[in-house]
């Protein structure tokens, strides 16, 4: 049914518009916002409604009846909504409540055209502000009465200009942003070209997510600028929807496998990792399902309601759950440092993985509060300044983290993984060359007679008696292990042919 709806909203780009059609039927909703528009000087309204019914709690006259559709002006368009749904709440009737400004579509009327009737308002630079259209139902009151209706709006500002006052720069803006991306893919490639033999996998994802932001912000350019012109977005919203939900899934991704320290710390994920990876990416999907629905859906039907909702909460889940594998890291490295005799790489360590925290953190917070109580006080023709900080965040967040898990020799995050690694791994490597790997084997007072011919024993007492580089102990660093068969490797032949008739001299004496 979902994949149904999804396909459904996908395809009927239309809804999206400002061309808008809404259905209702048999609905006992007694106050609901239908659509909100912010009107400048010579902007218009017309609004037609068909097939206007009344079901249940009619009486023979109209005296008893108070409803019809309302479009008021406000300061903004969610103080608005928060007026309509407080309305209903408390059980008043905006109609009552009549204001200057108000423009309504009443019972009366709709009654006297036999269910179908028409607005029809042109906006003067007096009446220019924030507008929102509803449906009210004072009474008959009770959930045992429901309407059923057919509307048709059609919005615009001066110019058959289909985006609102606060709308009318977004074009512009997200196609400079798109570009400032571009730039910013173009560095980050250059840099994965140039340090090529210190890239992982992680930088690759990093990669991919930046040109879905990218061709995410073109695309979206492209249908507001369509919509601008037309009312409707001709299919442009389908290609943007899919880089959209291509971004949002990496952005999640990147940020989840970062703070794991996958690729780069560790070439592997824990199992409570991956389930938390496995939750992540379902709620993305349900987050991305939602959001074009929400964007798809007329925004009077229930279903817009319990989308608008669920993307609230599933969003709200994404970015806390993303932050619990940095905070696992941090842990997990706080009690490291104070355990082994690396005190001060697991310091440093903790440091990076404290600021990628902080980071985070306040781009979450910035983008999911301080730009949301932004864009409610801001004015109708200036809610674009919202937008615009969101992706100037979004801007200082990708340069941050890509800056700071560069791939390069010496960036320090990286350094560390060469330092102390996956523990467990370099336990069991250590063993493994205390127990002969790599031609090592460990020092003994008497010579290797097991089974090992005439030169293995010479070789192993010429290496004893020079207390070199095979002598293994308990306490021996890996790192240190790991480099001494390449000295060995590396010894100079003419001085291994030397030592060796000097080994065979001794054995002939004796």
């Amino acid at each position: 049914r979902m994949a149904r709806a999804l396909l459904v909203a996908a395809l009927l780009g239309a809804a999206s518009a400002r061309i808008h059609t809404l259905s209702i039927a048999d609905d006992n909703r007694a106050i609901f916002p239908i659509e909100s528009f912010g009107f400048a000087s010579g902007g218009r309204a017309q609004i037609s409604v068909h097939n206007f019914q009344l079901q249940g709690g009619q009486t023979e006259g109209s005296g008893d009846v108070l409803l019809g559709f309302l479009l008021r002006k406000y300061d903004t368009a969610e103080y608005g909504v928060a007026s309509i749904e407080a309305a209903a709440e408390r059980g008043t009737c905006p109609l009552q409540e009549e204001m200057q400004d108000d423009k309504v579509i009443s019972y009366d009327h709709l009654v006297e055209s036999s269910g179908v009737a028409s607005l029809d308002v042109t906006f003067t630079r007096a009446d220019e502000g924030m507008y929102l259209l509803s449906f009210v139902r004072c009474l008959p009151q009770g959930d045992s009465a429901s309407v059923s209706f057919e509307l048709h709006a059609e919005f615009y500002n001066a110019g058959k200009d289909y985006l609102s006052a606060g709308e009318r720069s977004l074009p512009l803006l997200y196609m400079i942003m798109a570009a400032a991306f571009g730039v910013l893919l173009f560095a980050w490639v250059g840099l994965v070209v140039y340090n090529r033999q210190h890239v992982h996998y992680i930088h690759h994802f990093m990669s991919l997510l930046l040109v879905c932001k990218t061709l995410s912000l073109v695309f979206q350019s492209v249908m507001l600028r369509d919509l601008q012109s037309s009312g409707h977005t001709d299919g442009w919203s389908i290609v943007y929807y899919i880089f959209a939900a291509a971004k949002g899934l990496l952005l999640f991704v990147v940020i989840l496998l970062i703070g794991a320290g996958w690729s780069l710390v560790k070439p592997f994920l824990s199992s409570r990792e991956k389930n938390l990876l496995a939750v992540v990416l379902g709620m993305q999907v349900m987050v991305n399902v939602a959001m074009i629905l929400t964007e798809e859906l007329a925004p009077g039907s229930r279903d817009y309601v319990q989308w608008t909702n669920l993307l609230k909460i599933l969003d709200v889940a994404c970015c806390c759950a993303i932050l619990f594998p940095i905070v696992w890291s941090i842990r997990s490295m706080a009690a490291a440092s104070q355990a082994d005799g690396k005190a001060s790489l697991n310091l440093t360590r903790l440091r990076q993985f404290r600021q990628f925290y902080v980071i985070v953190i306040s781009y979450i917070y910035f983008t999911r509060i301080i730009v949301y109580l932004l864009e409610a006080n801001l004015a109708f023709d200036k809610t674009w300044i919202s937008q615009l900080c969101t992706e100037l965040a979004a801007v200082c967040f990708y340069t941050l983290s890509g800056w700071r898990f560069r791939p390069m020799t010496d960036n320090p995050y990286l350094m560390l993984s060469l330092g102390e690694g996956e523990d467990e791994e370099d336990e069991e490597a250590g063993l493994e060359m205390q127990n002969g790997e790599f031609g090592l084997r460990q020092h003994s007072g008497t010579p290797d007679m097991s089974g090992s011919d005439d030169d293995e024993g010479a070789e192993s007492k010429g290496s004893g008696t020079a207390a070199g580089p095979a002598e293994v102990t308990a306490d021996t660093d890996a790192s240190q292990l790991t480099r001494l068969p390449e000295v060995k490797e590396d010894d100079d032949e003419d001085e291994e042919r030397g030592e060796g008739a000097t080994l065979m001299r001794i054995g002939g004496d004796e």
